[in-house]
């Protein structure tokens, strides 16, 4: 897909039935003179976990872009995504086998995260005040 004044998209469709809908949201290209790519860093904190089960780690995935970004926790329960494009994401935590939570998150966001890994309703995703 190529629309002039953005970043061109492609997407891989399955078709299995007689219809079938694709969602594209192009990223607005600049100029790397005109400041490139609008992006985000995103930085917060897992709690309510149990360390000893293994690795946490973080997911985005884009909406309406193709961009996947991984993060894998620290031991303090913080991490932090740089350069992610602005935009809407679901944010999936995972540990081993097991997703924690799974949340949508639009960038820019001006807050760092907190993720309670100990609920698993859908509302377990909060903005810190800093």
């Amino acid at each position: 897909m190529r629309v002039p004044g953005f970043w061109s998209g492609e997407r891989e469709l399955r078709v299995f039935q007689s219809e079938v809908m694709a969602v594209v949201a192009l990223e607005i290209g600049m100029l790397q003179t005109e400041g490139g790519l609008q992006t985000s860093s995103i930085s917060g904190h897992v709690q309510n976990t149990n360390r000893t089960a293994g690795p946490l780690r973080i997911r985005l995935t884009g909406v309406y872009s193709s961009t996947i970004v991984d993060a894998e926790v620290k031991d303090s329960g913080e991490f932090r995504l740089a350069e992610v494009p602005n935009g809407r994401y679901v944010l999936v935590a995972t540990q081993h086998d097991k997703v924690l939570t799974v949340r949508a998150i639009d960038l820019p966001i001006k807050e760092a995260l907190v993720i309670d890994a100990g609920d698993r309703s859908t509302a377990n995703l909060t903005e810190s005040k800093q």
